[in-house]
């Protein structure tokens, strides 16, 4: 089974974003799906894999104990 996280975007460079995970900040790459600074996705090894909201990733997270 293959585990996505919640994150934050951060920055846009390009198809290079930078997203935040409760403070921490990683690089990640979105060739599959557009989003914007401020926008909460679901990432899985360096790529953002889907949009969601706040609410679903707040849950999430709070189930992984971030």
């Amino acid at each position: 089974m293959c585990l996505a996280i919640p994150g934050r975007v951060a920055e846009i460079h390009g198809k290079k974003i930078i997203v935040d995970f409760s403070g921490k900040r990683v690089p990640a790459e979105s060739h599959f799906v557009k989003v914007r600074a401020g926008d909460w996705v679901m990432v899985f090894g360096d790529y953002i894999v889907e949009k969601t909201t706040e609410k679903r990733a707040r849950e999430i997270q709070k189930r992984l104990g971030v």
